[in-house]
């Protein structure tokens, strides 16, 4: 029977650190002309502390010098001459990676290391899918039609409780095992993925977070949300 657990409990302690030791994770980065603030990034993913770090940025369409930062840095750099959008640039990564936990960032938005680890950690204890807390605004004059979307769609896949999250919003990661039942291509469609995760059973939960990818400040304490 599907079940919902929602938790305010950080599991930030020594206990997750712990489980982030051991931890095999692949961080997936897309990236167009993001030299200012990559740098930043990469070195917060580097803090995360994993049993196994891969970092894999896609640069596609980057004439700034963020491939040669990412290089210098030590990250694998997938190149495109065009610009391909973050979210195939995250099904290329995907399609790259070794991993059993991949997490998904963007390379202009710098979150704590210690914020990450709570993904790393959410899905190595178990759940397939870790999704961050930005909901996105509806109670406003004008609502976005894309948050009212994301909204609708968690109501037709029957998890209404879900509001407004997606596989749209970064950070987010997914298990090795939910990357085989949605497909890596399919993450570049995150509507799809969702539902795809959805319908495979393979979407357990949603993990805590203090950063969405419009609003900073829109998740300031954690939340679990369960499907299993």
């Amino acid at each position: 029977m599907r079940h919902i657990r929602k938790s305010r409990n950080r599991r930030g302690g020594a206990l997750g650190a712990a489980s982030v030791r051991t931890a095999n994770v692949s961080v997936i980065i897309p990236v167009i002309n993001e030299r200012k603030k990559l740098p930043s990034v990469l070195r917060e993913v580097k803090k995360i502390g994993a049993g196994k770090l891969e970092i894999i940025v896609v640069a596609n369409g980057s004439t700034d010098g963020s491939k040669q930062i990412a290089e210098s840095m030590g990250a694998r750099v997938v190149s495109f001459e065009e610009p391909l959008g973050h979210d195939v640039g995250r099904g290329i990564g995907a399609g790259l990676a070794s991993g059993e936990i991949l997490l998904f960032l963007d390379g202009d938005m710098v979150i704590p290391a210690r914020d990450l680890k709570r993904f790393v950690h959410a899905v190595h204890s178990g759940v397939d899918v870790a999704l961050n807390r930005y909901l996105g605004p509806i109670r406003t004059r004008s609502t976005h039609p894309v948050v009212l979307a994301k909204h609708a769609l968690n109501v037709a896949l029957g998890r209404p409780d879900l509001r407004g999250t997606s596989m749209t919003t970064i950070p987010h990661a997914i298990s090795r095992r939910a990357l085989a039942a949605i497909g890596a291509a399919a993450l570049a469609v995150p509507p799809k993925a969702h539902t795809d995760g959805r319908a495979e059973g393979a979407c357990r939960a949603a993990g805590p977070s203090r950063a969405g990818r419009t609003h900073e400040s829109a998740a300031q304490t954690a939340l679990d949300k369960a499907w299993h």
